[in-house]
């Protein structure tokens, strides 16, 4: 949602009910939220590892 939807919608229910409310789905909100975060660690685990792991080329030269 961009801002301009839930400023209508504040806008029409505090016409109505002169409260202004929006419904925010938490559940939805923190299940997003923890997804990302999930996503992102596991990013910089796979970066990290992948970073970390010696080069092939002088671990071969070494055997000869």
């Amino acid at each position: 949602m961009n801002g301009s939807v839930i400023a209508a919608a504040l806008a029409f229910t505090s016409g109505v009910t002169w409260v202004a409310t929006v419904a925010v789905p938490w559940p939805l909100a923190g299940s997003m939220v923890a997804g990302v975060l999930l996503a992102t660690g596991v990013t910089n685990v796979l970066t990290t590892g992948a970073v970390l792991r010696p080069a092939l080329v002088p671990l071969l030269r070494t055997r000869e």
